[in-house]
């Protein structure tokens, strides 16, 4: 993915899975296996939530985010404890079988560290804070504090949920940490969303209602909810994930930014939810780093990057396979900072290997990945 597609290329692996040479064609080599379709290393899910898995097949299509939300916090916990970590697994065995080598995971608690921590699977781990009452800023980032050393994750970090979701006080308390590793947040999701920021009104305030949510603090005034949060932010390498009411002049403002920016498209629960996708196009000609997500089972049939690319390239046929390649591993693996690892068919790496049929309707893999794990 680190260049040009190689047509009847030979790759040459080691018994361990490890990348020996990358060959123009096989004169003069024997015994050559042969396959039909794409080479191409193991993808990276930039953007999942593997603790709800337990929620496919229970909610409803097309409510748009407000009541998609309403409805999750009303069922996610109607389940055991068994019934949660049971599909968890079943989840991240199915991403193992879809050739997913890393996973970018948020956490709003420790359900899933289990699954996370014995997987082959490389996951970093977004524990995402919520609050949009300043009074709790200290005691919302000490308990997020307390929930990552619990974990001992190595490769995590604290993270913000949305900008309807958490307050000025509580986004500028993230920033402060000055975490060194990614970042992420869910930005622009709905049409309701950009209007809450604008005026205070429409769809969130019944949101805020149900929750028992006092918004009399927040001063509204913002062109879009993007301009809510982004220059808090300085410098910083940070996932904007869906998109899917961003504008142009929201890109130009991204830009002026000064952060590292990646755009992760999670085509499928868009249209689970919203009924709607980015202006991918708009983003290509923008030239902004895309990559690609699956958000969770409460959003979609599946956690599969394939079943991704098959969205987006129904949507827009003229985006090339190899650009949809390059966002599901390339720019995934260099968002969680595994470019070294990941991502690309460099020697000496293991960054899996997966031959996906020209039609691209199915996957295998040929070679598991294989990363530094990211627990102690």
């Amino acid at each position: 993915m680190n260049q040009s597609p190689i047509e009847n290329g030979v790759l040459v692996l080691a018994d361990s899975g490890a990348i020996e040479a990358i060959l123009p064609n096989a004169d003069g080599l024997m015994d050559v296996e042969v396959y039909e379709g794409y080479l191409a290393p193991g993808f990276v899910n930039s953007h999942c939530h593997l603790e709800l898995s337990h929620l496919q097949n229970q909610l409803t299509k097309h409510t748009g985010i407000v009541d998609f939300i309403l409805s999750l916090q009303t069922k996610r916990n109607n389940f055991s404890e068994e019934q949660i970590a049971d599909a968890a697994m079943q989840a991240d065995l199915q991403m193992q079988a879809e050739g997913i080598a890393a996973v970018g995971d948020i956490s709003n608690n420790l359900s899933s560290l289990w699954v996370k921590k014995q997987s082959p699977i490389y996951y970093h781990t977004f524990f995402e804070v919520l609050g949009f009452n300043p009074a709790n800023v200290s005691q919302i980032m000490a308990n997020a504090l307390a929930m990552q050393n619990t974990a001992k994750a190595i490769n995590s970090s604290i993270v913000p949920h949305a900008p309807y979701s958490v307050s000025k006080p509580l986004m500028q308390a993230i920033a402060a940490l000055a975490q060194t590793q990614p970042l992420t947040i869910h930005n622009q999701e709905s049409a309701a969303e950009n209007i809450f920021m604008q005026n205070a009104t429409g769809n969130f305030t019944r949101l805020y209602e149900s929750f028992g949510i006092d918004i009399s603090h927040f001063d509204a005034g913002f062109d879009s909810a993007l301009a809510a949060y982004i220059d808090i932010f300085k410098s910083q390498k940070i996932a904007l994930v869906h998109n899917t009411f961003m504008a142009p002049s929201d890109i130009a403002l991204a830009k002026q930014s000064g952060n590292d920016l990646y755009y992760v498209i999670c085509a499928n629960a868009n249209l689970f939810i919203e009924n709607k996708m980015p202006d991918i196009p708009l983003f290509q000609a923008e030239g902004l780093t895309l990559c690609i997500g699956t958000d969770s089972l409460a959003s979609n049939a599946s956690l599969s990057v394939l079943d991704e690319i098959r969205t987006i390239q129904a949507a827009f046929p003229a985006i090339a396979i190899e650009s949809l390649l390059e966002w599901a591993t390339l720019n995934g693996a260099a968002f969680l900072g595994l470019s070294e690892q990941l991502g690309a068919f460099h020697l000496g790496t293991k960054p899996g290997v997966n031959l996906i049929s020209k039609d691209l309707k199915s996957l295998r893999v040929i070679a598991a990945a294989s990363t530094q794990k990211n627990y102690i």
